[in-house]
C-alpha cells in the first residue's frame, strides 16, 4: 500500500474497531499528523520499513528448506542473490541449518523497534506547528510485516515508552489483532481482526484513492471469500 492507502486504511480500521465514532472523511488524511480527525491528531508509519520487510519475509522463506543444500540453492536463484544478507550455516556433522540474520529481527529487537518509533515519532509530533490543537494524539503502526511466531510483547516496557511520549494511545495493528495501549491504562487490551473483514477495507482503501489496481484487487478478495464457503 502507498502511504495514503496506509493512512486510510488505519482510518477505517478505526472506525470498524469503534476506535473513532466518527463517520469517514478523505479529509481525514492530512500530514503532520497523518489523521487528523477533529482534536485527535494521529501518527501513521510501519514497525519497519520496505526493505527489512523484504528481507524478514525471505528469511521465513528459507527458514522452511528442509537442509543447508536446498536453502543455499533457493538464494542463489534468487532475482539479486546478493543482496541477501543472511547466511545458511550448515550444523556440524549434519545437513540440517541455522541461519545467521542480516536483516530479519528477534524478539528483542522486535521490541526495540516498537519503542524506538513511539520516540522518535513523539519528539517529530512535538516539532509540528498545531500539535498543541489536539487533545487527543495517537499513534498507529503497522506491525503486520514481522514474523507472525513473534506474539508475545513484553507490555511494560511499551508503557513505559509511551508514558515518556506525547502518545496518549498507541495502536499497534498485527496480522489478526490489534493491540491498544492506552497512556492511562495498566495493560493493553486486543481486538481480533478477522481476515476477511480487512480484505474488505482494504477494498475499499483502494476505491477511496483510485488505486488503479483496485478492481483486480477488488476481485480477487470476492475469488477468496467465496472460496471460503465451500
Amino acid at each position: 500500500m502507498t502511504k495514503k492507502e496506509q493512512e486510510i486504511y488505519a482510518a477505517l480500521v478505526l472506525i470498524k474497531t469503534g476506535q473513532v465514532s466518527e463517520p469517514f472523511s478523505i479529509d481525514w488524511a492530512k500530514d503532520k499528523p497523518d489523521l487528523q480527525i477533529k482534536d485527535f491528531g494521529i501518527e501513521v508509519v510501519r514497525a519497519i520499513d520496505k526493505k527489512e520487510a523484504e528481507q524478514d519475509k525471505l528469511d521465513s522463506k528459507i527458514l522452511k528448506c528442509e537442509n543447508y543444500d536446498s536453502a543455499k540453492e533457493y538464494i542463489n536463484n534468487l532475482k539479486y542473490p546478493e543482496s541477501y544478507r543472511s547466511t545458511p550455516r550448515q550444523l556440524p556433522n549434519s545437513n540440517r541449518f541455522s541461519l545467521v540474520s542480516g536483516g530479519g529481527y528477534d524478539g528483542e529487537k522486535h521490541i526495540e523497534l516498537i519503542k524506538s518509533t513511539i520516540c522518535r515519532k513523539s519528539m517529530k509530533y512535538l516539532e509540528y506547528p498545531n500539535h498543541q490543537m489536539y487533545t487527543r494524539r495517537g499513534l498507529y503502526v503497522f506491525d503486520d510485516e514481522l514474523r507472525p511466531c513473534i506474539q508475545y510483547l513484553p507490555f511494560d516496557s511499551i508503557i513505559e515508552a509511551i508514558i515518556s511520549s506525547v502518545f496518549d494511545v498507541m495502536f499497534i495493528h498485527q496480522i489478526n489483532k490489534m493491540i491498544i495501549f492506552e497512556k492511562n491504562a495498566t495493560c493493553p487490551h486486543e481486538i481480533q481482526l478477522e481476515g476477511n473483514i480487512m480484505l474488505d477495507i482494504k477494498c475499499e482503501v483502494k476505491r477511496i484513492c483510485k488505486s488503479p489496481d483496485y478492481e483486480v484487487f477488488c476481485e480477487r478478495v470476492k475469488s477468496y471469500n467465496k472460496s471460503r464457503h465451500f
